[in-house]
């Protein structure tokens, strides 16, 4: 079925192919899960343990999630475009390269973010209720200086990265604590539920807080890239040269390396994969000029509303 939608013309017709087979890839799976949890002998989690978010809240999690994702992917994609200057070049090109592997990090980080987000509209159990959460932030990518790069400016880019690496590990944390607030309630231990949502909000106003900085390192590190005459952008013939040696070799070995330092756990390793490839669909995408592409347009009021979300949420008292 994949093979049949990219023969579909044009682009954005097989792109949305790609998509709609993957929801019903994910419904399929989720179905099967639930299944096998039935079949096992453990029913689904009660219906009526308490919501940690408000509807409204979860509404607007769910909405601003999707966008997010999609900043994510378009984010993703211009960073293989960056990457693809040095791996389709004929000289090498260090400064090309360290950018593609940031802008993909970056991308990657957005898009875990963004199923961060959507994951708030769902309270899970986690029965491991009596331990304490510990936010375990992935390592991202370090750009070193080359000729062309200084260190100050490897320094603005990493500090995007750092970021963003801390608020997905504490993020990870703040959903894990409330999913072990809902094991509580099931438990009947409220002292471990009320130790489990101190624990979500103080997670949340820490999340909050380093989202709220990411706009303004975006930007400086945006800002440093320019002044330093970094601008670089994939041609079309870079760009489908590019997806033709995805597609036949598979993820370039650095990319996999992000993917795999990035995802928590296999499932999660094989959907930022799975997104990976969905993002080489759109060639435009691919030749996004950078540095302009660090700042896309949405992404920081976007965060500024989830920030503003979670920060409520670390001062509730509920």
């Amino acid at each position: 079925m994949g093979l049949d939608c990219e023969d579909q013309k044009p682009p954005d017709k097989a792109a949305q192919c790609l998509s709609e087979l993957r929801d019903w890839h994910d419904l399929a799976i989720k179905n099967c899960n639930r299944a096998f949890r039935i079949c096992r002998g453990q029913p689904p989690d009660p219906t009526d343990l308490p919501q940690r978010f408000t509807q409204p809240q979860k509404d607007f999690f769910s909405a601003s999630g999707q966008g997010l994702a999609t900043v994510g992917v378009g984010t993703m994609a211009a960073g293989i475009g960056v990457f693809t200057v040095a791996a389709v070049s004929p000289e090498p090109k260090p400064v090309a390269q360290g950018m593609g592997i940031a802008m993909t990090g970056i991308g990657i980080a957005l898009i875990i973010g963004a199923a961060s987000t959507i994951a708030k509209i769902r309270d899970p159990v986690d029965k491991n209720f009596k331990k304490k959460a510990l936010p375990r932030p992935p390592k991202p990518p370090v750009i070193m200086p080359v000729p062309g790069l200084n260190q100050k400016v490897a320094d603005a880019v990493n500090a995007v990265l750092e970021n963003q690496a801390k608020a997905v590990g504490i993020d990870r944390a703040l959903m894990t604590s409330i999913n072990r607030a809902q094991g509580a309630v099931l438990a009947k231990e409220p002292d471990f539920e009320k130790m489990q949502m101190t624990n979500a909000r103080e997670y949340a106003g820490q999340v909050s807080q380093l989202i709220g900085q990411s706009a303004s390192l975006r930007s400086t590190a945006t800002n440093k890239l320019r002044s330093s005459g970094i601008m670089l952008a994939a041609t079309d013939d870079q760009a489908r040269e590019m997806r033709s040696m995805i597609i036949e070799n598979g993820i370039p070995e650095q990319i996999h390396n992000i993917i795999q330092a990035y995802g928590s756990n296999p499932q999660e390793r094989d959907d930022i994969e799975g997104t990976f490839i969905m993002s080489i669909v759109d060639i435009n995408a691919l030749k996004a000029p950078f540095p302009d592409s660090m700042t896309p347009a949405g992404l920081s009021s976007a965060e500024q509303s989830i920030a503003s979300a979670l920060k409520e949420f670390s001062t509730s008292a509920s």
